[in-house]
């Protein structure tokens, strides 16, 4: 899916920007505290952005016999 690329391209440059404070910051925990708070809206972001889909028809049809079976259903 297209949402992929752009996940990896954001999380590879936040990662690589996490890194390059890590080299100028003198404090560990202030580096902590601001990888902690922009990993939160990173992950915030992308839970709104992307939208569970719906199944395939045979496959959703094939998992409800099969927990009908089970009794899951």
């Amino acid at each position: 899916r297209e949402y992929i690329r752009e996940f990896s391209k954001q999380r590879d440059d936040l990662q690589r920007e996490i890194i390059e404070r890590a080299r100028g910051l003198q404090e560990k925990k202030e580096l902590a505290k601001w990888a902690f708070e922009v990993e939160k809206e990173f992950v915030e972001k992308w839970e709104n952005l992307i939208v569970p889909g719906r199944l395939p028809f045979l496959y959703g049809m094939k998992w409800k016999k099969v927990n009908e079976s089970a009794r899951l259903g």
